[in-house]
């Protein structure tokens, strides 16, 4: 997805083009991979942030392709903080600095592609997933809400991959708060080393 061409394309035109806008996210939808490309040399826009919202929300896999690089005059660590400042909920991705108009980078770009695909087919063994929850808990447990009784979590199993999906089992409904499923989810891409796609975490209570 080429943020700059769209940007391109919307200024020489007085009104939105909404057909480009619905190809877009036609085209991210379809994907399972996203190539999410911005121009180093120009700020991030609203719209950058609205097409990297949508990949999220779509939990697809996505690489982040800063183009221009020959022309940028900052460093490189810096290009990488104000990307993890605008996107900071594609923590997960790769970052990677090219320039189209030499080449530099491309390759390397290409290469990435494949693995991330295949984090998102990764089946994960069931005793992998007692482990990493096991351990979680010892260092980490879930921390008593309000009002609430103690949380027990009774296991994790995965349920479907594209993206890898997992299922946590709890006592109750309720029991894990918002946070701490959002550190499980970054938790779980880091110990199974998912890099480059998202993954998906269900609560359910026992039966």
């Amino acid at each position: 997805i080429d943020t700059a061409g769209l940007k391109r394309k919307e200024h020489r035109q007085k009104q939105p083009d909404i057909f480009s806008g619905f190809q877009t996210f036609k085209s991210i939808s379809r994907s399972d991979v996203v190539l999410f490309l911005i121009d180093a040399t120009e700020p991030v826009t609203k719209q950058d942030q609205v097409i990297a919202g949508e990949i999220f929300d779509l939990a697809k896999g996505v690489i982040i392709v800063a183009n221009k690089m020959d022309k940028f005059e900052d460093s490189k660590k810096e290009l990488q903080a104000y990307i993890s400042l605008h996107f900071p909920f594609l923590w997960f991705s790769p970052v990677f600095m090219v320039s189209a108009q030499s080449g530099n980078g491309v390759k390397e770009v290409i290469d990435a592609i494949k693995p991330i695909y295949e984090n998102r087919q990764k089946v994960i063994p069931q005793e992998s997933l007692d482990l990493v929850l096991q351990q979680t808990l010892k260092t980490n447990p879930p921390k008593r809400m309000r009002d609430q009784r103690e949380p027990k979590v009774y296991g994790l199993s995965q349920f479907e991959t594209n993206p890898p999906s997992f299922t946590l089992v709890v006592n109750r409904s309720g029991a894990i708060s918002t946070q701490y499923k959002r550190f499980l989810l970054k938790h779980l891409i880091k110990r199974l080393d998912l890099w480059g796609t998202p993954v998906k975490l269900t609560v359910r209570t026992k039966e």
